[in-house]
């Protein structure tokens, strides 16, 4: 064999596995590296990572969830799920929407049993949509609360549903831009039963994918107010809301929407308030719609509207009154929220004015942000002016009954 062929038979396998490899231009292999083996390795491992999850989670419908079928449980572990309180309040079940097994969770001591599971987005899916959903069936409406949270500049910023109750299934759908900024390996999927009473609900075929298309208006009609029901109540005061001067009770008959309504009722001459804190996205010129279906038979002794606040500086919408009568009837207010207005400040307001004689009852508090081109609803009747409120500042704490801290949420 002469010197030739001996460098032909060396040279061949190099060449084969050079080009099985994919590194390129054969003469690469006899250049001097710019880096170490695991260096080099790293930074494949990398852009194969990078690559990878960006083809998956932005341009095709995978799966983010482990085990959104509930078919791997054994005892009360359900495989990549955590239920609380501990020891967990949750058994399976063969009532199932699909596949073998659903899941059941079950009334605690708490106010809420939860099952969560976090789920991890590339960042280069902002501003994309992830598809969320879960089938329920509890016969209780408003028992069953879904939710994504995503964690932005260490605050919270939560998207949910209420389930509608009855004895079939539904399917409880949240699609929402990702936020810019929000931290991608903190992406909360929850569903939690509120445990008052002996409340159960089946739980089946969980799913969180993202999907290419783009939606107009982040959070674009999804629900702002939490707990608007008044379902949900730890000692008098519903979830999430605050009261001045006012006793709350909890109205099991007549209700508006769901189980309960709530009654207002002065404890003081001067005007009591009931209010809600919650945020909108930050998007230029966002339209909001708010509702708030009252009853109350005294005319002008209700005032209903939205707070803003501007560079420190309260701003708010047109104020709504009563109209009075035996029968319910629907506030309405339309509003553009102002330029500057910070968005983790926007205030939902009822205010209940001195010199009521009737009932006072309300239900099915509602905030929505507006697609581009919305019909405006027709304007109400906003005399009598309402007594100015009493500034936050200046006002006293309110009389709300907190939960224990062990009962708190904690942000996932």
């Amino acid at each position: 064999m002469n010197g030739f062929s001996l460098i032909r038979l060396v040279t061949l396998p190099v060449l084969l596995l050079t080009f099985a490899t994919g590194c390129g231009n054969p003469a690469d292999i006899f250049k001097q590296p710019d880096s170490g083996p695991a260096e080099q390795q790293q930074q494949l491992s990398d852009q194969v990572h990078v690559e990878s999850i960006t083809s998956t989670a932005l341009f095709h419908d995978v799966e983010l969830l482990e085990n959104g079928s509930f078919e791997g449980q054994r005892s009360n572990i359900v495989t990549g799920w955590r239920v609380s309180p501990f020891p967990s309040y949750n058994k399976s079940s063969q009532e199932a929407q699909s596949g073998k097994l659903a899941l059941e969770l079950i009334g605690s001591d708490s106010p809420y049993t939860t099952l969560k599971q976090t789920i991890s987005i590339h960042p280069s899916v902002f501003g994309r949509v992830l598809d969320a959903k879960v089938d329920v069936k509890s016969a209780e409406a408003r028992k069953v609360v879904f939710s994504i949270t995503f964690k932005v500049d260490g605050k919270d910023k939560r998207v949910w549903r209420e389930n509608s109750g009855g004895e079939d299934w539904e399917t409880l759908n949240i699609k929402t831009k990702v936020p810019p900024g929000a931290d991608p390996k903190n992406v909360v999927f929850e569903v939690k039963l509120w445990s008052a009473g002996n409340s159960s609900a089946l739980l089946d075929t969980a799913s969180a994918v993202m999907k290419q298309e783009e939606a107009p208006i982040a959070f674009a009609a999804t629900e702002r107010i939490w707990n608007g029901s008044f379902e949900r109540v730890t000692g008098t005061v519903p979830e999430e809301w605050t009261k001045y001067f006012l006793n709350l009770t909890q109205e099991p008959v007549g209700a508006y929407d769901g189980n309960f309504a709530l009654g207002l009722a002065l404890i003081a001459e001067r005007t009591g308030t009931f209010k809600q804190t919650f945020s909108v996205p930050p998007e230029p010129g966002l339209k909001l719609r708010a509702k708030l279906n009252v009853k109350c038979s005294d005319v002008g002794k209700l005032a209903f509207f939205i707070a803003f606040d501007v560079d420190g500086q309260r701003t708010l919408s047109r104020i709504v009154n009563n109209s009075g009568g035996e029968d319910w009837e629907t506030l309405t207010i339309d509003t553009q929220v102002p330029q500057d207005a910070d968005p983790e400040q926007v205030v939902y307001n009822v205010g209940l004015r001195p010199g009521v004689e009737g009932e006072v009852i309300i239900d099915a508090a509602s905030v929505v942000a507006l697609e581009p081109g919305f019909e405006q609803e027709p304007e109400q009747e906003s005399e009598p002016e309402p007594e100015p409120e009493t500034p936050p500042e200046t006002q006293p704490e309110p009389e709300a009954e907190t939960q224990p801290e062990s009962e708190q949420e904690t942000p996932a």
